[in-house]
């Protein structure tokens, strides 16, 4: 299914944010500024909105992507849980009668998003092998980012249906319940 190339290229995304994240921020231990939640809580909803309206009348799936340590050290293998980033899947399966194309419908949701403070991020790569299309938006003042793709499903009875995928990630921010009693 189309979610599966895209986990792989979200493992891939998650590892470069956390990589990037907390090789800027690491040397200060900060007990202050937004937790990877706070970042999720306002980051989502846009994007669910975002989806639901460039898709209406399609109950969403929604799930975690779940959370990485990313905090300590600068060296990969060796993150505490002081710092932590948090992932979250929307998928949109579309109907066989919508024959929008893949760039149509992440280019509906990035105008979508544009609405709420969003700008697309032209310095990542939005080129995937295949008929997918990917792309990322970043929110004004917001902590972390939106991976956006579409890709054609061929389903059992031969229709060819439009998947729409939505993978929102926080940046590697500070984590509440760390050394705590």
């Amino acid at each position: 299914m189309a979610t599966a190339g895209l986990r792989k290229i979200s493992k891939a995304v998650l590892i470069v944010l956390v990589a990037c994240g907390c090789s800027m921020s690491s040397s200060k231990k900060s007990e202050s500024g937004p937790t990877y939640q706070q970042a999720m809580e306002a980051l989502y909803p846009d994007v669910l909105s975002a989806m639901r309206a460039t898709m209406p009348g399609i109950r969403p799936d929604e799930y975690s992507g779940g959370t990485e340590n990313c905090g300590g050290s600068e060296w990969l293998d060796s993150k505490d849980a002081s710092k932590r980033t948090i992932s979250s899947y929307i998928s949109l399966p579309g109907a066989p009668s919508d024959k929008r194309t893949p760039a149509s419908l992440v280019d509906g949701v990035l105008q979508q998003l544009r609405v709420h403070g969003w700008t697309e991020d032209t310095h990542r790569p939005s080129n995937v092998p295949g008929n997918e299309v990917t792309k990322y938006a970043k929110k004004q003042g917001g902590n972390g980012i939106v991976v956006i793709s579409a890709s054609p499903f061929k389903t059992a009875s031969g229709d060819r249906i439009q998947t729409l995928v939505a993978q929102v990630v926080t940046d590697c921010l500070r984590n509440p319940d760390y050394n705590k009693s």
